[in-house]
């Protein structure tokens, strides 16, 4: 499927693919990245700079105060083995665009 068939997929969407067991965040399906497949298949994968970037826009933060908000509230959170898995785009980790 293209990017652009699966762009805007809503959780529910996903929790038929993968079962009523999937765990999502709250508002935050515009950043689901995918979903984890082989020994751990079944968990929602999301993008931390696109969470970024909704917290930017929707609550006004900074930067700076989105990733605190990341790092202590989203990533810091266990919910069980669905949690979500928390992904960051190699070119966020080194700064410059990455070619694959």
């Amino acid at each position: 499927m293209s990017e652009e068939k699966t762009k805007g997929w809503k959780s529910e969407e996903i929790a038929k693919l993968f079962g009523d067991d999937t765990l999502f965040a709250t508002d935050l399906d515009d950043s689901i990245a995918g979903v984890s497949l082989g020994f751990n298949s079944g968990i929602v994968v999301y993008d931390t700079e696109k969470i970024a970037k909704i917290l930017m826009e929707r609550e006004g933060m900074s930067h700076e105060d989105a990733w605190d908000h990341i790092e202590y509230n989203i990533i810091g959170a266990y919910v069980g083995d669905k949690t979500p898995i928390w992904m960051a785009p190699l070119n966020t980790l080194i700064g410059e665009e990455v070619e694959i």
